[in-house]
């Protein structure tokens, strides 16, 4: 290896190292179980899109974790189906904020709402694009 391939591949390194670390650091605390989780069906009713899915999650860390789940459907915009691209996930009850304790990992069975955008088609049956938000720690 040339001295000028040596001295490119030690800057190039940290840098290498930094971005790797950036990716894994953006919230690993609670993961989705790819696995066991799944998108279940979708229903138009007026003007609102319901697509309901069923989330296996694990608390990764040491302490309860609340949390929102976030789903983004650029392509069911991209279809016309929704009018958002980004939703947060609700229960029966409507609740947006769901708990994990420490070590816990637990199935949720989830809605998604959003303004219909026109076409009562689906992009795909898959799951959404997932970003879990916590909420804080409770004590």
């Amino acid at each position: 290896m040339t001295l000028n391939k040596r001295f490119f591949a030690l800057l190039l390194l940290p840098v290498l190292l930094i971005s790797g670390c950036a990716k894994t650091a953006i919230n690993k605390d609670i993961i989705v179980i790819d696995s066991e989780s799944f998108f279940s069906d979708f229903e138009v009713k007026g003007d609102s899109v319901y697509i309901y899915c069923t989330l296996s999650l694990r608390n990764c860390t040491s302490r309860d974790m609340e949390f929102q789940i976030k789903g983004c459907f650029d392509d069911d915009v991209k279809g016309h189906l929704l009018t958002e691209r980004v939703l947060f996930a609700h229960d029966d009850a409507l609740e947006t904020v769901f708990f994990l304790r420490a070590n816990e990992k637990k199935e949720f069975d989830v809605c998604f709402t959003g303004q219909y955008g026109g076409r009562p088609m689906k992009h795909d049956r898959l799951l959404p694009e997932i970003e879990i938000m916590p909420v804080s720690s409770p004590s």
